[in-house]
């Protein structure tokens, strides 16, 4: 059930205490430490209970966040869902198959993962998990983008029934099942259709489907369905057919029209993505983008190994060289953006600290730097700092087709 907001407050409040954190925090040294497989014997002495402890203040978490979500409080819930799912993450994802309840624990993190719209991270949370039911196998192809596999695991469910069905928690799961069957048929008809009334039949088809787990006592199907739901609101209020309406004012037809342009290229998408994906995916190229902090987690990890570009931050690239350093070994170009930014502030230093470091990575490997800039004035001296090599500078590249100001493009081979 939807808790108040003011007491949903009152929760994440709670969890801001320092007994909490310092609980969090050994969560988060616990994953580390399992990221790196360190042997267990060698773990400091964390909580005994620690896993269990975290665990329900995880949920607690969870459900405070997701009330605010359901009393649309939408931008406040987001960090909060996000805690809690990083929280679940850090517990149970790094062994998915070891048991059922650890993939329900995972399978949850995903999907809060994908309500604070964490899309990459949902994705790498259940990429290796090997659904039990028909039930997970239908989230996990949902948060995968693979609308066929919905398709496929939800038809058997269309025309069910509960004949065959003897025990009491197997017709609770397959009623639910057939609940979330039903749902994604209206919503893939919504998002080929925009019809209104998909959306909401959706919706209060899994708002039966919450009943029916709470009637028969079914805590992790509850989870699912009402993580489910709020799921297929976010995508309804973010879906073509609502964000495109305005620039079509009274002209449905040609909205449909456009609509159906972008999403029948091939197959049904559930979104366009605005990224350099869009041209990149054509070439066979897979783009992974690595923002902010300092440090490299599992999901950083992974979206990097199945890269075959990566954009990433200075601070997280200096966190890949520190604790990573292998995923160094087969790049064969390092575009570094902004090249002017050198000189004695304490940025710029820290900059020219980074370049260099790029470039000692960069001579090692025998890979090519092009640094770009558009308004440096002295190209040909940082190519010689770069290379070190006044024989091997290149001549800078001007062009003025894309701005006012010159475009100047140095490269640096190391081989």
């Amino acid at each position: 059930m939807t808790i108040p907001i003011e007491y949903a407050r009152k929760i994440i409040n709670r969890y801001h205490t320092s007994r909490f954190l310092n609980l969090f925090t050994q969560a988060d040294a616990r994953s580390i430490l399992q990221e790196v497989r360190e042997n267990a014997d060698n773990f400091p002495d964390f909580d005994p209970n620690l896993v269990d402890r975290v665990t329900m203040s995880a949920y607690s978490i969870l459900s405070a966040g997701v009330s605010l979500a359901e009393n649309e409080q939408w931008a406040e819930s987001v960090g909060v869902i996000r805690q809690a799912a990083d929280l679940l993450a850090n517990l149970y994802a790094h062994d998915v198959n070891s048991s059922i309840t650890d993939e329900f624990h995972v399978l949850i993190a995903a999907m809060a993962f994908y309500t604070a719209r964490e899309y990459s991270r949902a994705f790498v949370c259940i990429r290796n998990i090997e659904a039990k039911n028909d039930l997970a196998k239908i989230i996990i192809a949902y948060i995968k983008k693979l609308p066929d596999k919905v398709i496929q695991y939800t038809n058997p469910y269309l025309l069910a029934n509960l004949i065959s069905i003897d025990a009491y928690a197997d017709i609770c799961e397959h009623a639910v099942t057939v609940s979330v069957s039903r749902s994604m048929s209206h919503l893939l008809e919504y998002y080929a259709m925009g019809d209104e009334h998909n959306l909401q039949s959706a919706k209060k088809i899994l708002d039966h489907a919450m009943e029916l787990a709470s009637t028969y006592q079914s805590p992790s199907l509850w989870w699912i369905v009402r993580l489910l739901r709020l799921m297929i609101l976010q995508n309804g209020y973010s879906s073509f057919w609502k964000n495109l309406l305005p620039y079509f004012p009274n002209n449905q037809d040609h909205l449909e029209d456009y609509i159906r342009l972008l999403l029948f290229g091939k197959k049904v998408a559930f979104e366009l993505e605005q990224t350099l994906s869009q041209t990149f995916d054509w070439l066979g190229f897979q783009i992974s983008h690595l923002y902010g902090g300092s440090r490299v987690g599992i999901a950083d990890k992974h979206l990097a190994e199945d890269a075959s570009i990566i954009i990433a931050t200075p601070e997280k690239a200096k966190a890949i060289l520190r604790g990573t350093p292998e995923l160094f070994n087969d790049i064969k170009l390092i575009i570094v953006d902004e090249g002017h930014l050198i000189g004695e502030n304490e940025r710029h230093v820290k900059n020219e600290l980074f370049l260099d470091h790029i470039r000692s990575i960069a001579k090692t490997l025998k890979c090519r730097i092009i640094v770009l800039s558009a308004v440096l004035s002295n190209p040909e001296d940082l190519a010689l700092w770069l290379t070190n090599d006044a024989a091997r500078q290149c001549i800078p590249k001007i062009s003025s087709d894309y701005s006012d100001s010159s475009q100047i493009e140095w490269g640096v081979n190391f081989y």
